[in-house]
């Protein structure tokens, strides 16, 4: 983990609150693995006072990519960066996903699908390149503005869309659901919590192995505030609780109660 202060390369807007920001941050690139995520300081002075998490959504060379949603003040300051702007990041933070043998299978819905695209390369780097990718959204202006950076690690790129105004009408776990059979095949998902939860007790019906990657509000992101404490599925075995800034952001879909 370091903090370093990078430079804004350049922002895209992707749909009416969704964003694209490229920054040069070589220390964290080098560093960095898929799951992780960065704390950024989005304001210069203290208001607002705390940092802000973001998962990276594409780390190479120099250049890291992060996706995000403006839902607030804070991505309100980060969509108003320009080229030259500094962002100081600390980072990289928490446990990524593990790759692990078998067919991959990606699923991301909403701001989830942030953490996949450093997924989808490094499981290509390793001569492991994903069996199927599901990007889910609200819309098609959601999903679609993505479709380019995913379509270079896979060679089934499936949308699901809430009001059917792309691909597939439904869920991401009805996407998930809608595969052929793939034995031996492991999920690996980020979105909301029912998503999570629908993905999570399908895999266990199916006897497929999932990691999930949680979402939460964290203030420090390092394990002192205790703010982002979520229930164990086991708490006689490790505690009753995990923390998702230092067990995850991403578990094992067992280790989580979804019950």
């Amino acid at each position: 983990m370091l903090q370093e202060t990078c430079r804004v390369i350049r922002l895209e807007r992707l749909s009416a609150d969704t964003w694209h920001l490229f920054l040069a941050a070589p220390g964290i690139t080098a560093r960095v693995h898929a799951g992780q995520f960065v704390m950024a300081a989005v304001g210069a002075g203290y208001d607002p006072l705390l940092r802000r998490p973001f998962s990276v959504h594409f780390a190479e060379g120099d250049d890291l990519i992060l996706y995000f949603r403006v839902v607030g003040k804070g991505t309100e300051m980060l969509a108003s960066l320009h080229p030259g702007d500094r962002l100081s990041l600390l980072g990289p933070l928490g446990k990524g996903f593990k790759l692990t043998e078998g067919l991959a299978i990606l699923v991301g819905g909403g701001i989830g699908i942030a953490p996949l695209l450093l997924l989808a390369k490094e499981l290509a780097d390793g001569n492991n390149p994903a069996a199927a990718i599901i990007l889910a959204g609200r819309t098609k202006a959601e999903v679609t503005p993505l479709a380019a950076s995913f379509q270079p690690w896979t060679k089934n790129l499936i949308f699901a869309t809430d009001d059917g105004s792309f691909g597939i009408r439904g869920r991401a776990d009805e996407a998930v659901a809608s595969l052929p059979p793939m034995p031996g095949a492991v999920v690996y998902t980020c979105g909301p919590q029912p998503m999570l939860r629908a993905i999570a007790h399908f895999c266990r019906d199916h006897k497929m192995k999932c990691q999930v990657s949680v979402e939460s509000a964290m203030a420090c992101g390092m394990g002192a505030c205790l703010g982002c404490a979520r229930p164990a599925a086991r708490p006689a075995e490790g505690g009753g609780y995990v923390h998702v800034c230092l067990d995850g952001p991403v578990f094992d879909a067992e280790a989580l109660p979804w019950d």
